[in-house]
C-alpha cells in the first residue's frame, strides 16, 4: 500500500486509489462539479484540481491515482485561483435568471460560485451556451444553463441505461449535452425517471412545469379542484416551506390543509387512497395467470417510467405488464366517476384532479394517448416545489396559520392502510392478498440479492425469492433502478422464469426494499438528497378502515364500470440515430 502525504498528513492507501478518495479518508472534501465515482471520473470541470509536488501543472484529483511518496496540497492560492478561473469560464456561458429557475435555492453551481467569490454582476443576463429549450411532457432542458459537466450523460447511460443524453462535440469549440438534436424528449427513448434532473447541478434539466395549468384550474369558477398527494409529500412540504421544527406532524398536516384550502383546493385526499383496490385487482390478475394453461409472467409497476422502459426496450414483454392503472390514476378515475356524484354532488366535467408525485414520469403518464378519454383521470401533476410555490405566492406562512379542521368530504379516504409505502413494495401485499384468497398462510419471503450487493444508489437492486401458495410454486423478483431492470430482462432472456415481478425505474426506491443503508453516490444538492430520504421514509401506522371498499364494490365497481381501472400498453417507437 503506497504511503502518501496530503496537507502534511500521511496515510497508506490501496493501489489504484484516486487522490480525491484518499483525501476523503482524511476528511478533506475536494469540490467537484462533473465527478461521479466510478461513473464520471473525467476531470472535465477541473474544479477538483490540486497540487502534487514535482508536477509542473495542477492535476485533477478525481482521476489521478496515488503513487508511492506522492505529496499533495489541496489548498493554496494557485489552487484557489485555478478553481475560480474555471468557474468564471463556466459562468460566462450560463444564463443567470435564477429567480425563474426551477432549481432556485437548490443549485450546486450557484452555491459553488458563492463559495469561491465569483462576481455575479459580470455574467448577469448572459445568453448561455445555447439558447435552445428542448420540451418534453415529463422532462425539459434549458440549454442556456448547461455547464457541460456530463453528469446527466453518465447517469442516463450507466444507471438508467436509456442512453438518451449525449455529449456532442462535432464542433470542438461549442460542444453540447442534449438528446439527439432536433428531437423532443418524447421522441427519444427517455423514460422520464428524473434521475438526470436530480443530478444536474443547475436548472438545465428540469421537471416540465404544470403549475400555471393548475393555477388556471384554481381560478376557473366552474371547476372544483381535488388535490391528491402522498403522505410523504407533507414532510417534503414542511421542509420546503420552512416550518418550525417543534411542530407535531399532525399539526403540520392541518396547517398544510388550511393553506391548500386558501389556495383554492376544495378537497384534499390521498394519492394512494385506493391502493387496496389496486392490490385486490392485482391479486385477481395474478391468480388468473397462475391458473391459465399458458402460464404467463406478470410484470407490475406503479412507476410509469418502468412501464415506458418496457415499451421502448423490451417490446416482447409488453403483454406481460399488468394493465391496471397506477394508484393515483385509479384514485383520479374513481373520484371523477363515482365520488364526484356520491360525495360532491358534481358531474365528472366539473371536477379537476391534481396529483403531487415524486417523479416526472407521472407528468408524462397523464399525457399518454391511452389516457386522453372524455374525462381525464388526472388533469395535472405537480412536484413538491411547484405546490410549495403556489402556497408561497399566496403569501401564506404555515407557522402563523391557525389550526383548523376543514370540512373535507373525501377525508375518510385518508385513513386507508398504505401498506405498499411502509413495506416498500406492492408485490408482498399482492401475495398476501392471494394467499388469503387461497385460504393459506403467507410464508416469509427469503430473498436472494442478485444486484446491489455494494448498497450503492447507482447500482439499484434486484432480488428474488421462491414460495409456495397452496398448489402454486412461485418465483418472484423485485427490481429497482434501470441497470437492475436491464439485468432482470437479461436473466429472463437466458431462461429464468418468474411468475411475478415488480419493478421501478427510479433508484429512489432502493432504500425501501432492503434493510441495508444505501450510499447516495450520485451527487445532487443536499436538499434533493434529503428529499430522497423523505420520499423513502417509513410512515406511521394508520387505521385500516375498508368500509368504503365494501360500499364502492356494492354501488359502483361492477362488471360495467370496472374498466375505468384499466389501461393498455403497447410497444413504443423512438427515433434512433
Amino acid at each position: 500500500m503506497p504511503k502518501i502525504t496530503i496537507d502534511n498528513q500521511t496515510l497508506r492507501v490501496k493501489k489504484g486509489t484516486t487522490v480525491i478518495e484518499a483525501c476523503k479518508q482524511l476528511g478533506i472534501e475536494i469540490p467537484t462539479l462533473c465527478y461521479i465515482k466510478e461513473l464520471n471520473e473525467i476531470g472535465f470541470c477541473r474544479i477538483c484540481s490540486v497540487e502534487v509536488e514535482g508536477q509542473q501543472d495542477l492535476v485533477t484529483a478525481c482521476n489521478t491515482e496515488v503513487e508511492k511518496g506522492m505529496v499533495v496540497h489541496t489548498d493554496s492560492q494557485q489552487i484557489r485561483d485555478s478553481r475560480k478561473t474555471s468557474l468564471e469560464l463556466l459562468a460566462s456561458k450560463h444564463r443567470f435568471d435564477c429567480w425563474t429557475c426551477p432549481k432556485d435555492g437548490i443549485c450546486e453551481f450557484y452555491d459553488m460560485l458563492k463559495e469561491h467569490d465569483v462576481v455575479f454582476e459580470d455574467f448577469e443576463g448572459g445568453e448561455g451556451r445555447y439558447n435552445d429549450f428542448i420540451p418534453g411532457t415529463g422532462i425539459s432542458q434549458d440549454q442556456t444553463k448547461c455547464i457541460l459537466c456530463k453528469r446527466c450523460v453518465a447517469v442516463c447511460n450507466d444507471v438508467v441505461t436509456a442512453r438518451v443524453l449525449k455529449f456532442i462535440d462535432e464542433d470542438g469549440l461549442n460542444p453540447v449535452v442534449s438528446p439527439t438534436p432536433e428531437l423532443s424528449f418524447d421522441e427519444t427513448a427517455c423514460i422520464f425517471c428524473g434521475e438526470c434532473v436530480n443530478t444536474c447541478p443547475t436548472g438545465a434539466l428540469q421537471d416540465t412545469l404544470q403549475r400555471n395549468d393548475v393555477q388556471a384550474l384554481l381560478e376557473d369558477d366552474e371547476k372544483e379542484v381535488v388535490l391528491q398527494l402522498e403522505p410523504t409529500v407533507y414532510r417534503a412540504l414542511e421542509e420546503e416551506l420552512g416550518c418550525k421544527e417543534d411542530l407535531e406532524f399532525s399539526e403540520i398536516k392541518r396547517r398544510i390543509h388550511h393553506a391548500l384550502h386558501i389556495c383554492g383546493f376544495e378537497e384534499v385526499t390521498n394519492a394512494s387512497a385506493f391502493t387496496d383496490v389496486y392490490i385486490k385487482k392485482q391479486s385477481q390478475e395474478l391468480l388468473e395467470r397462475l391458473n391459465s394453461e399458458d402460464k404467463k409472467m406478470l410484470l407490475t409497476s406503479i412507476d410509469p417510467a418502468a412501464v415506458r422502459y418496457t415499451e421502448l426496450f423490451q417490446e416482447s414483454y409488453v403483454d406481460a405488464i399488468s394493465t391496471l392503472k397506477s394508484p393515483h390514476m385509479i384514485s383520479g378515475a374513481l373520484i371523477k366517476q363515482h365520488y364526484a356524484k356520491t360525495h360532491l354532488n358534481k358531474s365528472p366535467k366539473d371536477i379537476a384532479v391534481v396529483s403531487v408525485m415524486p417523479t416526472p414520469a407521472s407528468k408524462h403518464e397523464i399525457a399518454r394517448e391511452e389516457h386522453q378519454q372524455k374525462h381525464k383521470d388526472v388533469d395535472a401533476v405537480l412536484n413538491v416545489r411547484e405546490l410549495a410555490t403556489i402556497i408561497k405566492v399566496k403569501g401564506l406562512a404555515l407557522d402563523s396559520l391557525k389550526l383548523r379542521d376543514l370540512d373535507i368530504k373525501l377525508a375518510e379516504l385518508n385513513n386507508v392502510h398504505l401498506t405498499f409505502q411502509r413495506s416498500g413494495t406492492n408485490l408482498e401485499e399482492v401475495l398476501k392478498e392471494t394467499a388469503s384468497t387461497l385460504g393459506v398462510e403467507m410464508p416469509e419471503l427469503k430473498y436472494k440479492l442478485l444486484v446491489g450487493k455494494g448498497h450503492k444508489y447507482s447500482e439499484g437492486k434486484l432480488k428474488e425469492a421462491k414460495l409456495k401458495l397452496k398448489d402454486h410454486k412461485l418465483r418472484v423478483a423485485i427490481a429497482i433502478g434501470g441497470s437492475a431492470i436491464k439485468e432482470l430482462f437479461k436473466r429472463i432472456e437466458s431462461g429464468v422464469y418468474y411468475d411475478f415481478v415488480e419493478y421501478q425505474a427510479s433508484n429512489s426506491g432502493c432504500s425501501i426494499i432492503d434493510d441495508s443503508a444505501e450510499e447516495l453516490d450520485i451527487p445532487s444538492h443536499d436538499i434533493i438528497q434529503r428529499r430522497m430520504h423523505l420520499l423513502c421514509s417509513e410512515l406511521e401506522e394508520t387505521a385500516h378502515d375498508t368500509k368504503y371498499l365494501d360500499v364502492l364494490y356494492k354501488e359502483f365497481l361492477n362488471d360495467k364500470n370496472e374498466s375505468i381501472l384499466y389501461t393498455s400498453y403497447s410497444p413504443k417507437e423512438y427515433t434512433k440515430e
